[in-house]
Parts: C-alpha cells; sequence; structure tokens
C-alpha cells in the first residue's frame, strides 16, 4: 500500500484553538488562482504526482477546515474540462501500483546527511544554491535554516540529499510509470524484485563505500542486501554530483 500524507500549516495556518488564522482563506482556496503559486501550487502538485505515480491513498495533517481539502481536489479536477472521465482516470491511477523499477536507499543513512541544506555559507563547506522550483515559492515566508541562510532572488534552500534523490527518481519515472523508494533491506524480497527491470542504490558519499558503511548497523545492512540481490543486481549511484559540496576558502 503506498500512502501520500501532505501538510498545510504553510497553507492554511490554524491557531491553538483550531481555527484558521485568516477566515478569507475559505473564500480564496475557493478560486482556481489560488492553486496556482506558491505553496498551494506545490501542495496540489505533490498530490498530483502521488496520483500519477499510483498512491493508494492520501491524507492531509494540520487541517484545522476539513472542507477546504474540497477546494483541493476540485481544482484537480478542473485541469480538463471532462471532469468525470478524470476522476475515472485518477481511481485507476490510485489503485495500482506495480513498479517496474525500484531504488534503495537505506534510511539510516539519511541521518548523516541530516540539515546538509543548498546555498549553505558554513565556514567548513559551501554548497552550491538552487533555484526555486516555481518562481512563486521565493516570495514564501522563509524560516528555519532559509532565514539563517538569506538566498539570494529566485533562490530556494533544498535539502540536498533528498533534492539528489528525488532527481534520481524523476529520470526513473522517464522509463517507468511506477517507481517505488524503499529504505528498509527487508522489504527487498524475491517477489518483489521479480517484478523490476531497473533497480538502483543511491550511496551516500563518505558514509557508504566499497568496504564498509559508516552508520548504525550499516555493515549489516550491506550484507544483507548482497544476498538478497545476488539474483537481481543494483547498479549504483553515488550523491557525490549531485551533492556538491565546495570547502570554504576561509
Amino acid at each position: 500500500t503506498v500512502h501520500y500524507e501532505a501538510a498545510t500549516e504553510r497553507i492554511m495556518a490554524c491557531d491553538d484553538h483550531g481555527k484558521l488564522i485568516q477566515e478569507n482563506l475559505i473564500l480564496e482556496a475557493s478560486s482556481k488562482a489560488f492553486w496556482e503559486k506558491g505553496s498551494p501550487l506545490l501542495l496540489k502538485s505533490g498530490v498530483q504526482y502521488a496520483l500519477d505515480a499510483g498512491a493508494d491513498s492520501i491524507g492531509i495533517t494540520n487541517l484545522c477546515t476539513p472542507k477546504l481539502a474540497g477546494n483541493l481536489f476540485a481544482s484537480l479536477l478542473a485541469n480538463t474540462s471532462k471532469e468525470s472521465e478524470t476522476h475515472s482516470t485518477m481511481k485507476i491511477q490510485a489503485s495500482i501500483f506495480r513498479p517496474t523499477a525500484v531504488i534503495f536507499v537505506p534510511y539510516r543513512a539519511f541521518y548523516g546527511w541530516k540539515a546538509v541544506v543548498s546555498g549553505s555559507k558554513e565556514t567548513d563547506c559551501i554548497t552550491s544554491p538552487t533555484s526555486c522550483w516555481h518562481p512563486t515559492l521565493s516570495e514564501e515566508t522563509k524560516f528555519g535554516h532559509a532565514l539563517l541562510l538569506a538566498p539570494g532572488e529566485g533562490e530556494c534552500p533544498v535539502d540536498v540529499a533528498q533534492s539528489a534523490l528525488t532527481r534520481l527518481w524523476d529520470d526513473l519515472r522517464t522509463r517507468h510509470k511506477n517507481v517505488a523508494i524503499v529504505g528498509d533491506v527487508d522489504l527487498l524480497t524475491i517477489e518483489f524484485l521479480s517484478g523490476t527491470s531497473e533497480r538502483v542504490l543511491a550511496k551516500f558519499p563518505c558514509l557508504m563505500d566499497e568496504k564498509q558503511w559508516d552508520f548504525f548497523e550499516g555493515d549489516k545492512l550491506r550484507k544483507e542486501l548482497l544476498e538478497r540481490t545476488q539474483e537481481y543486481p543494483f547498479k549504483e549511484w553515488l550523491l557525490t554530483d549531485e551533492l556538491r559540496c565546495h570547502p570554504s576558502s576561509s
């Protein structure tokens, strides 16, 4: 089962009593234009891509006014004049998930790259900045790492590890309708792997080399992966080029 969970606190902020902070959002969210820029566009696109990828279910977190979700799905249906056909297609896509490609990346490896953000100007490491996925995202209120980095015009800081993994997934999607990302080696069963024609091991530099996976139980997981994939080998994809890190001159 594939589930997609979206969060709405950036779009439909609620107070401690479960009330919308901006009451006019109920009216604004009923218009198509509301979902065509900034965070609403990001949410809408995420849900649409999840449906296209074969998600079985959609969840929305932090939604204090549930009826606003109706406006989101109405905007998805409005992408075509034939709403009934679109709804039928969405149901079919959401009920079938047969991945023919798989990316394996041990979930524990992410801890080693936690909070490595594009556009960083830290003294020990400077990462390349990234352009915003959509121009209107640069107008969103900054917080956390983005607030500290003070990105330039048209730049949006992103987690470099997740961004690299997304690009790998996008590449596989040009050849496969359904692509699975697996973080637990126990899920790589023979039954699952037998249905795939392309298998990729995403490796983090400094953490995963030919001899050692330098995180909790990394070597144990590496050996288990080798044992499970002898019949269905994985090609390796090193994130080095994607995680461009330039040592600071200071």
